[in-house]
């Protein structure tokens, strides 16, 4: 049986750092993002969104550590270390951290973690305070326990613990299957279980003799069926990392699939997702006919098989600025093969899945910063590190003429490239009769975009940007200029 927490846990050899993909998409790079720290078995890095542009990692066994978002950073201080309250068991361990909308003012986090052994592990949703005197410390004795959970099995419990934009605290038990795996006692499916679902709670207030309340739409509050209040969304085998896109609102979800599938989700409320039933697209139990007795499951946004990867890391839709050709797609991985994968959503059906890299990297995780640009986690025992993924090709304008009043340009212009022939750079001037979104990309012979190499906002005057063709061929390209209603392109060779 294959599950991500035992192929991220149980590892009896270390594995092989290397430093650079086998292959990679050219237009973007991985490099070490804190070259001076290394980490023992991370799994996940957040910010705290309190201005103070610090990182915190998870650190499986139990510690969390945090540290100055700079990467010449070469010390961690440890803000919180419950290893003695974590389970060190096989399949356990320390795997989520949320921090309050309102951190800054009441100074509370959420971790998720596993504790106990054997018959006596159980999950654990608790809240803690961080110091007020000393920010990069949490107060140990200040746990307080949202849930704990009886754990019938130690799989497939591992996930993402998030905030939504709701105020709402979402987090996600996966089937707890034993070893034989299938989701035997049908979990996912029974929405008496809190087991294979995506939950949501209010952490503000407490109701119905619990530590936290029910929101009121939440697709089973106050229901006569007992069916499990907290349940937002159901049907999942094993969901490793899920992630909310800041501009769209919706929640993306990684289900690790089990013999054939891993899938994508896009979570919304009330919906099933199809485990046990289905896996992907097809049928699981039964194998044929999956779909029939009023049983109509969601299907992902997007499915692979076991031809590509065996264990899907969910990521992140990237919201940042330094990668325009990303802006708006999904970025994930398999953790078993190195991959790393951009989707683009709301595409064509099924939508445009590109490989960016593939790396011998054991992608546990991704992760953002404040400035939105990502990251993700080798998983390893004496080698864990951080990495970035960043754009070669892109560069910012640079004003040409001084932009003095009598030099400003009266309608839009693209130049021919210089030099040209080029190698491996060039520059590209335009001019701008108004201010306005300018977006420059190049295109090979065969009109595949291969960089978007400026997309910002410019005000009137002429411009200057390098393009940067390290790792492509010798050939004929094409820029294209989009400003305004304004559209031209021109063609430059790369001569190696």
């Amino acid at each position: 049986m294959k599950t991500i927490l035992s192929l991220i846990t149980g590892f009896t050899i270390i594995l092989a750092i290397f430093t650079a993909p086998r292959d990679s998409f050219s237009q973007y790079a991985i490099h070490e993002a804190f070259p001076n720290l290394t980490f023992v078995y991370p799994v996940e890095m957040v910010t705290a969104d309190d201005g103070s542009n610090r990182l915190f990692v998870l650190e499986k066994g139990g510690k969390i550590k945090v540290f100055e978002n700079d990467p010449n950073v070469s010390t961690t201080k440890t803000f919180l270390d419950i290893t003695d309250r974590v389970s060190q068991y096989f399949y356990a361990g320390l795997f989520g951290i949320a921090f309050h909308p309102d951190y800054e003012i009441n100074r509370y986090f959420y971790v998720y973690y596993m504790s106990g052994t054997g018959a006596s592990l159980t999950l654990n949703l608790n809240r803690y305070t961080a110091s007020a005197a000393n920010p990069d410390s949490a107060l140990k004795d200040s746990e307080f326990a949202l849930m704990t959970v009886p754990c019938p099995n130690s799989n497939h419990n591992g996930s993402s613990i998030r905030f939504g934009a709701d105020g709402y605290l979402y987090f996600g038990f996966g089937d707890s299957s034993p070893g034989s795996g299938g989701d035997p006692n049908n979990k996912a499916q029974n929405k008496s279980e809190i087991f294979g679902k995506v939950n949501r709670i209010s952490v503000d207030s407490a109701s119905g003799g619990r530590n936290y309340a029910i929101p009121s739409s939440n697709p089973y509050y106050q229901n006569t069926d007992n069916y499990r209040e907290e349940i937002f969304a159901y049907g999942f085998r094993n969901m490793w990392k899920f992630s909310f896109d800041e501009v769209t609102g919706k929640l993306w979800l990684a289900d690790v699939g089990q013999t054939g599938w891993e899938e994508i989700d896009i979570v919304e409320s009330g919906k099933n997702y199809g485990w046990r039933r289905k896996e992907g697209f097809v049928c699981f139990n039964p194998q044929i006919n999956c779909d029939t007795a009023g049983f109509v499951p969601t299907d992902p946004v997007y499915a692979y098989n076991h031809s590509v990867g065996t264990t899907v890391t969910g990521g992140y839709v990237y919201r940042g600025s330094k990668m325009p050709g990303l802006y708006g797609k999904y970025i994930y991985a398999d953790y078993t093969t190195g991959k790393i994968f951009a989707l683009t959503p709301d595409s064509l059906s099924p939508p445009v899945n590109q490989q960016l890299f593939d790396t011998q990297y054991s992608i546990v995780s991704f992760a953002e910063d404040t400035a939105k640009d990502l990251y993700f986690i080798h998983f390893s025992s004496t080698a864990g590190k951080i990495y970035k993924l960043s754009d070669t090709t892109v560069t910012t304008a640079q004003p040409v003429t001084g932009n003095t009043a009598n030099s400003l340009p009266s309608q839009y212009a693209l130049y021919q490239n210089y030099p040209n022939p080029f190698n491996p750079s060039t520059d590209i001037e335009f001019a701008l009769p108004v201010q306005g979104l300018v977006m420059l990309k190049v295109y090979d012979m065969n009109g595949r975009q291969i960089a978007v190499i400026l997309n910002d906002q410019l005000s009137q005057g002429t411009y200057k940007v390098r393009f940067r063709g390290t790792g492509l061929p010798s050939g004929i390209y094409f820029y294209e200029l989009n400003a305004g209603d304004f559209k031209e392109t021109r063609r430059m060779v790369m001569v190696k």
